[in-house]
C-alpha cells in the first residue's frame, strides 16, 4: 500500500470516527454515538461499503487520540513483497511439476 493510499485510509477512519471524536461528549454520549456508527455501513475509498465493529471504532478512537491523523494510517505488513502460498496448495503446486 503506498502513502497516498494509507493517507486515503487514514482519512477515511477519521470521516468515520470524527462525530465519536468530541471532547465535549460523555462517556454514555459517546458510547450511544459508537453503536449508531457501528450500525451504518461506510463508504470506503475502494468503492466498497462497509461496517465497522464498535471495538474496531473505539481502536481507532484511541489511536486518534494518542497519534492523531497518522495513528490512523495502516501499519505496513511485515510481509510485504513476499509470496504467501495457502498450506492446502503445496501439494498442488508439486503435483504440476514435471518429474525427471
Amino acid at each position: 500500500m503506498d502513502h497516498n493510499e494509507q493517507e486515503q485510509v487514514a482519512l477515511h477512519r477519521w470521516a468515520v470516527i470524527a462525530e465519536a471524536a468530541n471532547g465535549k461528549l460523555t462517556a454514555r454520549e459517546r458510547g450511544t454515538l459508537v453503536r449508531q456508527v457501528a450500525a451504518r455501513p461506510h463508504a470506503h475509498p475502494d468503492g466498497s461499503s462497509r461496517t465497522y465493529s464498535r471495538v474496531t471504532i473505539d481502536r481507532w478512537l484511541r489511536a486518534w487520540r494518542e497519534g492523531g491523523l497518522d495513528a490512523l494510517k495502516p501499519a505496513e505488513r511485515s510481509d510485504t513483497g513476499t509470496v504467501r502460498a495457502h498450506p492446502g496448495t503445496a501439494g498442488l503446486l508439486r503435483l504440476g511439476r514435471s518429474e525427471g
